[in-house]
Order: C-alpha cells, then structure tokens, then sequence
C-alpha cells in the first residue's frame, strides 16, 4: 500500500505522521502547521476522556479506529474555536483508562487522550477562557466527554513558576527530572538522556516521545 506520507507532504521542515489513509504535519513542540508553514504558537494542554463502545485498535496509530478518534477530537476543537485565532490540536497519547470506565454507563468504555491545543503567539485566548469554552461544549454536547485543563509547568515536568512556565527551556525541572539536553523543553526522570552525540553538529537532535516520556535521536528535518 502507498504511504500516506509518500512525496513528503509536509512543508517547513515539520513532520509527515501517518494514519490509516491519511496524515497531517507536526511541527516541532511550540509551533502549528497551518498553510504549508509552522507558525509559533500558544500552547493549552489538558486530558478529555471520551465514550467508545470499542476501543480495539485505538492505540494503533494507523488503525482506521485511531484515525476515527483522531478526526473525532481535532474537529471538536476546531468546531469549538472555528471563529479565533486557533492553530491545531495535537494528541499527545492515547489511554484506555480502567478508573475513568467506572464512570461511565454499562457497554462503554473511556478513553482519555492528552491534548495539545495550539493558537496563534498573539491571541488572547487564555487558560481560563480555553478551559471554559472546552468544558460548555461538552457539557451541551451528548458525547459524553469530559474535558480537564493541565498546567504549561505541568505538561512540561516543571515545577510551578508565577510566569506559568512561558519560558519552557528556562523553568526548573521538578525533583528527580531533568532534561535530556538544553534544547529540551521537557523534563523526563533523570538519568535518561540523549547521547553526547545526538547534537546539531551530527545533525541530530534530542526529542522526547510523549508516548513512552523517554528521548530519542532522531535526524534533524531535511536529514536522513
């Protein structure tokens, strides 16, 4: 089968992800993709469980169920901030969660995914009115979702600051966690770090998997 990703789509040096039949562009952490060009932006993290009668499949990033859930999630949002400065939503993990089933009716299950919702640097969105505007949607909504906001600090390992973490490579890593390099935003639990090798100079650089929370190597864009 032809890769959805195949003839490089993305543009801006951010990255083709694959689904089932289809993709979409990741920039890097701090930036969306919007017309062919990855734009900084202002970040919102948070968890939203979701009611599915199946979860086969969903933790499979190229499943038709995943891609489903996908397009499920990221055009809730977009239908939510349809007339403001939002960017892209972006779905860090996938979790079938045995505490958040018990809340919900007999036959489905929960399913709680970390988000990313990204607008544009200067909007004047802000954690309240985001969360508000989340949690009036699903509250009028019948989907049975349930939306929490997560602090920037805490999405990235930092202990909490007045300023909320703006500066995310510059906020104190909470105890027992460190990043894997100073050009890492997020802090992951000590002693697990890139090699000294994984540098610009070898045209490599430091990601953290948000799946696993551990670094990886990977090539710079542009580079094989």
């Amino acid at each position: 089968p032809i890769s959805p990703c195949q003839g490089a789509p993305c543009q801006d040096g951010s990255s083709c992800v694959s689904l089932n039949n289809t993709h979409f562009c990741l920039c890097s952490l701090g930036y969306y993709y919007k017309s062919f060009t990855c734009r900084k932006g202002k970040l919102f993290p948070g968890t939203i469980t979701v009611r599915v009668s199946e979860t086969s499949g969903l933790e499979d990033g190229n499943s038709v169920a995943y891609q489903n859930l996908h397009f499920q999630i990221t055009d809730f949002f977009k239908s939510i901030f349809a007339n403001s400065d939002y960017g892209q939503t972006v779905i860090d993990k996938v979790s079938i969660s045995s505490s958040a089933r018990s809340e919900m009716r007999a036959g489905d299950s929960a399913v709680v995914l970390e988000v990313l919702n990204i607008f544009a640097e200067t909007t004047k969105e802000n954690e309240t009115t985001v969360s508000e505007s989340i949690t009036n949607a699903t509250h009028n909504g019948t989907s049975g979702m349930k939306y929490h906001a997560r602090s920037l600090c805490d999405y990235y390992g930092c202990e909490p600051e007045e300023d909320h973490c703006s500066n995310n490579l510059l906020c104190k890593c909470k105890q027992g966690m460190e990043r894997p390099n100073a050009q890492v935003p997020v802090c992951v639990a000590s002693a697990v770090r890139c090699p000294d090798t994984c540098s610009a100079d070898h045209n490599k650089q430091c990601l953290v998997n948000k799946n696993t929370g551990k670094p990886e190597c990977v090539c710079l864009p542009g580079y094989k």
